[in-house]
C-alpha cells in the first residue's frame, strides 16, 4: 500500500510539473479578478520584482504571480481557487527560510503574507495579535512602550509565520520555552478555505500540531501569543574575539558552564557563533539578559576571552535583533544544517573539530563565509513548554541539557551550491557519529535550522509523527498542503 502512495505522489507531481505554469497563469488571471488588482502581481508589473525578491539567492525563485492577501479571507479566496484548479503554490511570511522551493515556487503561484501584519496587545494585557507576515523587528516597535513583552524571533527580518510554526527559540526561551509553547490561539485556513481557531478548548489536536509541526495542516494568519510584564530594556550585544587555541577554548567551556547554570538564571541568552572567511577566523559570544543590567554574573566566562570588540550595551529588543540580522547579508548562496548534541565537553570540542576539518576542506570556494553555532538548549525549555500544555517536538523524551548546533555556509557561484550542500551532510553527518561515539547525540532536529535533505518532523519520534498524520489527513484529506504546496517538510513523505 505505502508504495502505491509513493507511486501515486510521483505521478502526480510529474503531471503537476508538466503543467504548472499554464496552469498558474490561468489562475493568476482569475485571482486578479476575485482580489483586489494590486494584491495580485504579475511579472510585468513594476512592484513585482521588489515584492519576489529574497535577502539569499538560493530561495530567488519566479513564480506566475504573486498574492498579497490583507487577511484570512482573502487567504481563503486565493486557496479556493488554486485548490479547484490545482496549481501548485509556496506561502511567505518573510521569507527569511533560505531552502530553495520553501517559500517560493517557480511558475505556480506564490502567497505572500506580508501584508497580514497587524501587531496588536489586548485590552487586558495578556496577549498579542501578530499577523503570519509581520517582522518580529516590528512588532518589538510597536510595543516596546507598553510594559510588555512576548516571546518571538531574534533576528529583525524573521517573520512571525515562519518561525513559530518550526518552535522557535527566543531570548526568552529560558523564562517560558519556545515561541510555540506561548501561543494562545492559531488562526488557520483550511485546504477548504475554512477559517478556523485552534486553541485548546477548540480543534485542539491541529492546535497542538501547529506548535512545530510547520505547514502541513493550512495556511495561519494570525497568532495570539501569551504577552508578560517587561522593562523595556535589555542588556544585549556581542563580545568579538579572533579564534586562536585560547579564545576558543574558552568559548567552548563557556558554552558548556552558560547550559549547565541557565536554570539559575531564566533571564540569559547565549549563542556562541565561528565566523571563518577570508580575513580570518573570529567568534562572536552574542548574549542577551532580558533585564537591563549590565554584565550579569552568569556571562563572566565570556567577558574574560580576549575580544577585539565590543558592543554589549542597554538596548531596546528591537535593536538587539538588528545587531543579530548583520550576520545575513543579503546577495549570498545560503544554507542552514542542525545537529543536536549533549552538553558534554567532549562532544562540544569534538563538534568543533569536525566543523574546523570540514571548511578546510571547502575553503577554495570562492567568498565563503563558513559559520557555525552553539546555542544553549537545556532541559528548562522543556519543562516551560510542558507546564504550558507542550507542544509536539518530542523533546520531553530526554532529561539531558542539549546544545542546538546551526551550519550557516554562505558562498556566491552556484557552480557551488552541490558541494557546499554536500559539505553540510558531512558536517551533519560526522557530528552524529561522533556524539554517538561519546555518548552524547541527540535525534532531535530543529527544524527552524534544518537543511533541505534533514527530517526535522521524522525527528519528533515515531508518536509524534504518527499524531501530526492523523491531524493532517483530518483537516486536509485531499492533501493539498502535501502535494500542491512542494517546499517545505512533509509528514506524508
Amino acid at each position: 500500500m505505502a508504495s502505491i502512495l509513493v507511486l501515486a505522489a510521483l505521478i502526480f507531481a510529474v503531471i503537476c510539473s508538466a503543467t504548472t505554469t499554464a496552469t498558474a497563469h490561468d489562475s493568476c488571471t482569475l485571482l486578479g479578478h476575485i482580489l483586489p488588482r494590486n494584491q495580485v502581481l504579475f511579472p510585468s508589473d513594476e512592484s513585482y520584482k521588489t515584492v519576489n525578491d529574497r535577502w539569499s539567492l538560493t530561495a530567488k525563485l519566479e513564480p506566475s504571480c504573486v498574492v498579497l492577501p490583507t487577511s484570512a479571507q482573502d487567504v481563503s479566496s486565493a486557496l479556493k481557487v488554486l485548490v479547484t484548479r490545482s496549481t501548485l503554490f509556496a506561502v511567505k511570511s518573510k521569507g527569511h527560510n533560505a531552502i530553495t522551493g520553501f517559500n517560493n515556487i517557480n511558475g505556480g503561484v506564490t502567497i505572500d503574507l506580508s501584508w497580514i501584519n497587524e501587531t496588536t496587545l489586548a485590552k487586558d494585557r495578556s496577549l498579542v495579535r501578530l499577523g503570519s507576515g509581520a517582522a518580529w523587528v516590528d512588532a518589538y516597535r510597536k510595543l516596546n512602550s507598553q510594559g510588555v513583552s512576548f516571546p518571538g524571533g531574534r533576528c529583525s527580518t524573521t517573520g512571525v509565520g515562519g518561525l513559530t510554526l518550526g518552535g522557535g527559540i527566543s531570548f526568552y526561551s529560558a523564562k517560558v520555552g519556545f515561541v510555540a509553547d506561548n501561543v494562545l490561539n492559531f488562526e488557520v485556513v483550511l485546504a477548504s478555505g475554512k477559517i478556523v481557531n485552534a486553541n485548546m478548548d477548540h480543534n485542539s489536536d491541529l492546535f497542538m500540531a501547529l506548535k512545530g509541526g510547520s505547514s502541513n495542516f493550512g495556511i495561519v494568519t494570525r497568532f495570539e501569543v501569551k504577552a508578560f510584564k517587561d522593562y523595556g530594556r535589555i542588556f544585549g550585544g556581542g563580545v568579538f574575539s579572533k579564534a586562536t587555541t585560547d579564545t576558543t577554548s574558552q568559548s567552548l567551556n563557556g558554552v558548556y558552564n552558560f547550559v549547565k547554570q541557565n536554570h539559575k538564571d531564566e533571564d540569559a541568552a547565549l549563542a556562541t557563533i565561528f565566523n571563518y572567511n577570508a580575513t580570518g577566523k573570529y567568534i562572536l559570544n552574542s548574549m542577551v539578559y532580558t533585564k537591563p543590567v549590565a554584565i550579569p554574573a552568569i556571562f563572566k566566562a565570556q567577558f574574560s576571552i580576549p575580544h577585539i570588540a565590543n558592543d554589549m550595551r542597554i538596548r531596546t529588543m528591537a535593536d538587539m535583533t538588528e545587531q543579530v540580522t548583520t550576520f545575513l547579508p543579503w546577495g549570498y548562496r545560503d544554507l542552514f544544517a542542525t545537529a543536536t548534541i549533549v552538553n558534554k565537553m567532549s562532544v562540544i570540542e569534538a563538534a568543533h573539530r569536525i566543523s574546523d576539518q570540514i571548511y578546510e576542506e571547502v575553503q577554495h570556494v570562492p567568498d565563503l563565509v563558513w559559520n557555525f553555532y552553539f546555542e544553549p538548549l537545556p532541559r528548562l525549555f522543556t519543562d516551560h513548554s510542558e507546564q504550558l500544555g507542550g507542544n509536539i517536538m518530542g523533546l520531553n523524551r530526554t532529561q539531558e541539557d542539549l546544545i542546538v548546533m546551526m551550519l550557516n555556509p554562505r558562498w556566491r557561484d552556484a557552480e557551488y551550491d552541490a558541494e557546499m550542500a554536500d559539505a553540510a551532510e558531512a558536517w551533519v553527518d560526522s557530528i552524529r557519529q561522533s556524539a554517538n561515539r561519546l555518548s552524547g547525540s541527540n535525534d532531535f532536529q530543529f527544524l527552524n535550522y534544518a537543511a533541505k535533505f534533514q527530517r526535522p518532523l521524522e525527528s519528533y519520534g515515531p508518536p509524534n509523527l504518527d499524531f501530526m498524520r492523523h491531524v493532517s489527513f483530518k483537516y486536509d484529506p485531499h492533501e493539498i498542503f502535501q502535494n500542491l504546496m512542494p517546499g517545505a517538510y512533509k509528514i506524508s513523505r
